[in-house]
């Protein structure tokens, strides 16, 4: 999939870009200075956003070409490396205090246990956590754990989506300007990436893969093969973190309006098999220790301050998954894109909704649940900054 001639931004696509740049971020501002700050920050984000589509955006889309473009490039990129490079053993180093996390710590042991033939669910983390991710997550991480760590996936990843940002919008330039939005203005993405959190991987690679599968089908010299490759890949990324399942019939439904019921069902078989080959047995080899189910209580706690809002909110969430597929999509990508970041947001919003609400401690900080705004910021980002690129045809697009 790719831009297509989507409208001019209107006051909604700057209210969104802010919305997904800016509410994932609080949380980290929060933690360091404060709700004040975490308030004026989120307020702040709009006309910070407003000036890089307005301004920024399109000077470096008309301006920064050919050689120039290349040096940015190598520039910026390198420079996001590098920084991995110089943080990370730090952080990593300093897991007891908050420059770190566990979440690479989780992939280390979980694949580590299966490589040495021993189920990946037993053990826990160094902050006595259970193993989070789906197999999925360990079959992505394992050949970065096999080299050194499973944070090492992060570099990765953040390279892949500048390339499928390049890809999605036809433009090197305003690929480049998105991906450093993303790390300038939220902190909770420059975070997530310098202590390893998968977090960061999962998002980018479900959008990825979600967007090559539609690639795969969707063009009119695709051949069957690539699909069905495309189709095995998503399929194995859902099994990643729960909440990303529910985006399976956001991608079908783009392949029905498009293609027809014959050809959807056929790819969706596809990856659903391969979603249930690769997380299946791990459930039912011990399903008292499948520990990935544990993020199924979190919503627990949301009783305490809503009505039944431990099953009203994933309720809701999984009735947004049955209802947005049902909406004409009509060849704008970026409907599809902004539904799935819809999917994503809403147990975020209803958790700082909550966290605000609660007279006790029982759900957290008031922003705590912000910093899984992750789960949408590249989907929801990605669909919108296409309505933001000047539209020219040039041979630096072309090629």
């Amino acid at each position: 999939m790719s831009m297509t001639s989507p409208r001019p931004p209107t006051i909604g696509t700057w209210l969104w870009i802010a919305f997904c740049l800016a509410l994932p971020g609080v949380s980290q501002v929060e933690k360091y200075f404060g709700t004040l700050a975490a308030i004026g920050y989120f307020i702040a984000a709009l006309p910070l956003v407003v000036f890089i589509g307005r301004v920024a955006l399109p000077f470096c889309v008309r301006h920064i070409r050919g050689r120039r473009l290349a040096i940015v490039e190598v520039v910026v990129l390198c420079s996001l490396i590098s920084l991995f490079v110089a943080v990370y053993p730090i952080a990593d180093a300093r897991k007891r205090i908050p420059a770190g996390a566990d979440r690479d710590d989780a992939l280390n042991i979980a694949v580590t246990e299966l490589v040495n033939g021993r189920y990946p669910y037993y053990p826990r983390t160094y902050l006595d956590a259970p193993i989070s991710p789906l197999p999925g997550a360990l079959l992505f991480a394992a050949p970065f754990v096999l080299l050194g760590s499973s944070a090492y996936q992060n570099v990765f990843w953040m390279l892949g989506f500048y390339v499928t940002s390049v890809l999605y919008l036809r433009s090197r330039a305003a690929a480049l300007v998105l991906l450093c939005s993303v790390f300038a203005l939220c902190p909770t993405v420059l975070r997530d990436y310098v202590v390893g959190s998968d977090v960061f991987a999962n998002s980018i690679y479900v959008l990825a893969l979600a967007l090559l599968m539609l690639r795969a089908v969707l063009r009119d010299d695709a051949r069957p093969w690539h699909g069905i490759l495309a189709a095995v890949a998503f399929g194995v990324a859902l099994s990643s973190r729960i909440n990303f399942v529910l985006l399976a019939a956001m991608v079908v439904s783009v392949i029905v309006q498009k293609r027809g019921w014959k050809t959807a069902s056929g790819f969706a078989a596809v990856g659903a098999a391969a979603f249930v080959a690769v997380t299946v047995p791990f459930y039912l080899y011990d399903p008292g220790g499948f520990s990935p189910l544990h993020t199924l209580a979190m919503t627990a706690g949301f009783g305490d301050v809503i009505p039944l809002g431990q099953y009203v909110v994933p309720g809701t969430m999984l009735l947004l998954a049955v209802l947005l597929p049902l909406q004409r999509m009509d060849g704008a990508d970026h409907v599809f894109l902004r539904n799935c970041a819809i999917i994503q947001a809403w147990p975020v919003v209803c958790g700082i909704a909550a966290s605000l609400l609660a007279s006790d401690a029982t759900i957290g900080a008031s922003f705590g649940y912000a910093a899984y705004g992750l789960n949408f910021l590249f989907f929801g980002l990605l669909g919108a900054w296409s309505r933001l690129v000047p539209r020219r045809e040039s041979p630096e697009v072309a090629r």
